[in-house]
Formats: structure tokens, C-alpha cells, sequence
């Protein structure tokens, strides 16, 4: 009877294991790794395994529910034979199909009482334009003459004021004027110009005097160097400036009174010097600087007066020749001085 009972159990467990082994997905167990000692790397969503379903983090996996029904007869008085009737009866649940159903918009119910009142919003009404005004004639503004202008005034020291280069024949001049922007008169003042090719190497160089000695405060001095025989190939110079601050003798101007302009041979100025002075003048000399309309200086010429040394009232006649007929200007400025006698 025991043995019969123990068989009985047996059975219904075996079915109730194959029944729960049917419904629970089995997993596949994990490879042995080949390696001894390695580590067992669970293989990535990347490693073609045949079999297994992957399934999202956060997704939620239903398994088909059922119903497992054992019958045993009931214990009782044993018979010479042993009918044993096993029957498992494993009846699925219907799948559950989840049905998104649209959420219905949920009104705010107003509190009861509160009325919000009715607003009547008036409408626009047409505003008239105003009638445009005939347009203001502006004055005109007049021209009022200001002030005149201050003049720049001179750098504190002797400087080059203007200068241009002039081919006569195979000659290269190089006429400007030097201004004395010092306090104090300077003489002996000294030009030197150095002659370049394109490239900057020198071609030559040469020096000259300005033309009258002395050279005071805010006068223009005129000034003419010229290169012999100069190269074709010079095209830039460079000028510098030397001068003495102090010298042994005496420097006066000499007043000029009048100045006569010819063009017959050649352009030239004639013209008188006095000596207004208490002392007599010797090695009086004059200057002629032609200018353009602008003020650039064109040409400048040394003249000679005769008659030195000049006593104290009296007149000498000058001339300064330039030996061209074809020299435009529009204007011209005479110098003379001298030196102071004792």
C-alpha cells in the first residue's frame, strides 16, 4: 500500500514539473569560457546568439498564466487490483491585448458663484487725419567768414622747407630752400645730397652752400647742388643739413630798392641796394628764388652787385642772369646782405 502511494506522488510530481517546465521559458546557459582562469564575459547585444530575445531595460515580459488540476483517487481499503487514474488538465488564460484608449480632455469645472462678467470691448472708431501742412522753406545758410587761420608754426630747428631735382644735359641739380625754425640766426648752412639707384645702392654724392650766409629766424634760404656727369640710373637722393651757430664776423640785410624783370636775351632781374645801415658793406651778395603759383620754389640763381664794399646811404646796382628763356614762374623773391664793416 506504501509503495503504491509513493508511486502515486511520484507520478503527479513529474507531471506537475513537466507542466511548469512547459510553461516557464527555459534560459540558455552561458558558454564556458575556453580560456582557464579567464573571466566569463556575458556576451554583448552585439553577439549573434542563436535563440536568445533581448529584451529593453524598463520592458516588462508576460508569461501565459494556467490552471494545473491533479486527481488521485482517494486513499482507502486496498483492492486486489489498482486502478490509478492521472489526469493533468493545464487550461490557458486568454492573452491580454492591451488597447490604448484616447484620455478624454478633463474640464476644469468653474467654482460655483464666480461669474467672470462679460467685457464689451468698444470698437475702433476712425480717427481723422490731420491735413498736412504745406512743407517750411529752410533758410539758406550764409557764408560768414571766420576767423584766419593760425599760422603752423616752424619745427625748433633748421630743416629743409621744399626741394625738386631738375636734369640740365648730363648734369642732375637738386634746387630747394632751407628754413631756419630757431630763435637765433645760423650761418654757413651746408647741403649734402646722396644719390641712389632703385635698388638703394649709392651712385654718388655731392654738397652745397646756401646762398646767402646767414640765414635768421623764419627765413627761407635757396639752395643748389649739382651732380656732374650723374648716371641714368639714379632714381632717389637723400638730403642732410650742417650749419655754424656761431661765427666771427657780422651779417646784415641790405635793402633792396627795386627789382626790374627781362626777358631779353635771357630771364633776368635788375635792380639797386642801399645800405641803410651806420656801418659800411662788404662782399654783398643777392639771391632770386622763382616759385610756382602753390609756393614751391622751381629754380633759384646767385646775382652780383657792383660797387662793394657799400658806405653807409648808398646805392649799388645788381643782376642776377639764370641764362634760360624757358623758365614760367609766377613769382620771384630777391635777398641781399652783406658783411658788417668796422
Amino acid at each position: 500500500m506504501k509503495s503504491t502511494v509513493v508511486l502515486v506522488a511520484f507520478l503527479a510530481s513529474l507531471v506537475v514539473l513537466s507542466a511548469c517546465a512547459a510553461m516557464s521559458p527555459t534560459a540558455p546557459a552561458a558558454p564556458e569560457s575556453p580560456l582557464t582562469g579567464a573571466e566569463n564575459i556575458a556576451p554583448s547585444e552585439n553577439s549573434p546568439l542563436t535563440g536568445v530575445t533581448k529584451t529593453p531595460i524598463g520592458a516588462e515580459t508576460v508569461l501565459p498564466a494556467g490552471t494545473i488540476t491533479v486527481t488521485a483517487p482517494a486513499m482507502g481499503t486496498p483492492t486486489a487490483s489498482l486502478p490509478l487514474t492521472v489526469t493533468a488538465t493545464i487550461t490557458a488564460s486568454p492573452t491580454l491585448t492591451a488597447t490604448a484608449s484616447p484620455i478624454a480632455p478633463t474640464a476644469t469645472p468653474v467654482p460655483p458663484g464666480t461669474e467672470t462678467p462679460a467685457t464689451n470691448t468698444p470698437e475702433p472708431q476712425p480717427t481723422e487725419s490731420p491735413t498736412p501742412e504745406p512743407p517750411t522753406s529752410t533758410p539758406t545758410a550764409t557764408a560768414t567768414e571766420g576767423p584766419s587761420p593760425t599760422p603752423t608754426p616752424l619745427p625748433n630747428a633748421v630743416f629743409v622747407r621744399d626741394h625738386r631735382s631738375i636734369t640740365r644735359g648730363s648734369d642732375l641739380q637738386v634746387v630747394g630752400e632751407v628754413a631756419n625754425g630757431s630763435a637765433s640766426p645760423v650761418y654757413n648752412v651746408t647741403v649734402s645730397a646722396a644719390f641712389f639707384d632703385k635698388d638703394g645702392n649709392l651712385l654718388g654724392a655731392s654738397e652745397g652752400q646756401a646762398m646767402l650766409p646767414q640765414t635768421l629766424p623764419t627765413q627761407n634760404n635757396p639752395f643748389k647742388i649739382t651732380l656732374s656727369n650723374a648716371p641714368a640710373s639714379v632714381s632717389s637722393y637723400e638730403l642732410a643739413l650742417r650749419w655754424d651757430d656761431l661765427v666771427t664776423q657780422g651779417f646784415d640785410r641790405i635793402t633792396l630798392v627795386n627789382s626790374d624783370v627781362s626777358t631779353e636775351p635771357t630771364l633776368s632781374i635788375t635792380g639797386e641796394v642801399r645800405n641803410d645801415g651806420s656801418s659800411s658793406m662788404s662782399n654783398v651778395v643777392v639771391s632770386a628764388s622763382f616759385y610756382d603759383a602753390a609756393g614751391h620754389i622751381i629754380d633759384a640763381y646767385r646775382g652780383t652787385v657792383m660797387g662793394s664794399p657799400i658806405a653807409p646811404g648808398a646805392s649799388a646796382p645788381y643782376s642776377v642772369d639764370t641764362g634760360r628763356t624757358d623758365l614760367e614762374f609766377d613769382h620771384f623773391l630777391v635777398q641781399a646782405q652783406g658783411i658788417l664793416g668796422r
